[in-house]
């Protein structure tokens, strides 16, 4: 199914015991497409807000002219575990053309758990070049069901692919490539084989990779945002005219009165989660915050330099179009409050979204108040203006 390849000195290394972390959370795959028998690898992730437990791994190991028709995937320690065609899936530009930039697949196991690898969509390009990174996956060329490692540097990338002479074969296909990031190891790519030219390749994760996962997974989950110092005031969006990316955003956040519409839901998308065996903080994970009537619309801060508390806040919260991948100026850290909720700027880490709804006592259709920015030397100084209850909706 792959074309894989060893540059030079073959530099993998077994890895025994394979049950502590991350290499419990890697697994073996033995997939089978009619006559046609396959084995690859997949991967866990901690995924906050669903109830299915995510395994992650090629598009090429789900659906092969059509979905495998049996799979087992069997995790370090653990009994074999039998999917169905039900929990299979490849997005559809991998299932109608093949193309290789949509090459992941994912494949979803009963019961809810968080057991998994932190990831990031957020690591910027002018990081990944030259930053070292492991693959780890169960390769076709050594005894069966044994774990390798090998490692090195990601020599170039694009917007969906991760280039690298590292060395692999066939059955690493869905391998995690991860990197030291923030205390973890952190997933940035789905290992998927080289078609041509001279590296390996990785399918770059993407917020709008983990949208589209998360809309098999159930999710992702849907929030109106109300103001903890004005009860029954929310936030609201509106993209109307707001067509394609600007660097400067667009489109308008404001507030509005409840009850809450589709202007004042927001997808929670997760764009960048710690580990499991992360101490359960207020850093656990961050999202990017997606307008459900507006569904191509990101929220946007920038502090445009505040750099101190000021009353009436400060900076800008606006949009940003969502056929450009959520960012760091998109990316907000969700930190648990006395009273709900804050969201924390990860462009500007002393930025929170600021909201001010005195005037708003009533629905109106262009909405009101304000949404901006407001700073803070620590979250625990953090007051009502900047707290919200996040209300599920259905």
């Amino acid at each position: 199914m792959s074309v894989e390849r060893v540059f030079g000195v073959d530099s993998r290394v077994q890895v025994s015991p394979k049950t502590s972390p991350p290499y419990k959370w890697i697994c073996f795959l033995q997939v089978s497409f009619g006559r046609e028998s396959f084995i690859g690898t997949g991967f866990a992730i901690n995924m906050p807000l669903i109830n299915r437990k995510m395994i992650v791994t090629s598009g090429h190991l789900v659906f092969n002219r059509s979905y495998a028709n049996a799979m087992r995937v069997t995790f370090p320690g653990e009994a074999p575990v039998q999917v169905t065609r039900d929990d299979l899936w490849a997005p559809p530009e991998y299932v109608n053309s093949h193309d290789q930039n949509y090459d992941y697949g994912l494949i979803l196991l009963p019961g809810q758990s968080d057991e998994g690898f932190g990831w990031s969509t957020l690591i910027p390009d002018d990081e990944l070049h030259h930053r070292l990174v492991s693959i780890c996956g169960f390769p076709g060329d050594k005894e069966e069901n044994t774990m390798w490692i090998s490692g090195g540097r990601i020599e170039s990338s694009d917007q969906h692919l991760l280039y690298y002479e590292i060395d692999t074969m066939a059955g690493m296909s869905g391998s995690p490539v991860y990197t030291w990031h923030k205390g973890y190891w952190t997933v940035v790519g789905i290992h998927r084989c080289c078609q041509s030219g001279p590296s390996n390749q990785a399918n770059r994760l993407l917020s709008s990779m983990i949208f589209t996962m998360l809309g098999k997974a159930g999710g992702p989950k849907k929030f109106a945002l109300e103001s903890e110092a004005f009860p029954n005031v929310y936030m609201r969006c509106n993209a109307s005219g707001f067509t394609a990316p600007s660097g400067s955003g667009g489109g308008e956040i404001n507030c509005q009165y409840g009850p809450p519409s589709e202007w004042e839901t927001f997808y929670f998308c997760p764009v960048e989660v710690a580990p499991s065996l992360a101490p359960q903080s207020r850093e656990s994970y961050v999202v990017a915050l997606r307008n459900v009537f507006w569904n191509m619309t990101w929220v946007r801060m920038d502090s445009q330099g505040m750099d101190r508390p000021a009353g009436p806040g400060g900076g800008q919260v606006n949009c940003q179009h969502a056929s450009t991948e959520a960012k760091r100026w998109e990316a907000f850290t969700i930190k648990a409050q006395e009273r709900g909720v804050s969201f924390q700027s990860l462009q500007w880490p002393n930025i929170y979204i600021r909201m001010d709804g005195g005037s708003v006592h009533q629905f109106t259709g262009s909405g009101g108040g304000v949404v901006n920015c407001q700073y803070y030397n620590s979250p625990y100084d953090v007051k009502s203006w900047e707290c919200f209850t996040c209300h599920e909706q259905n």
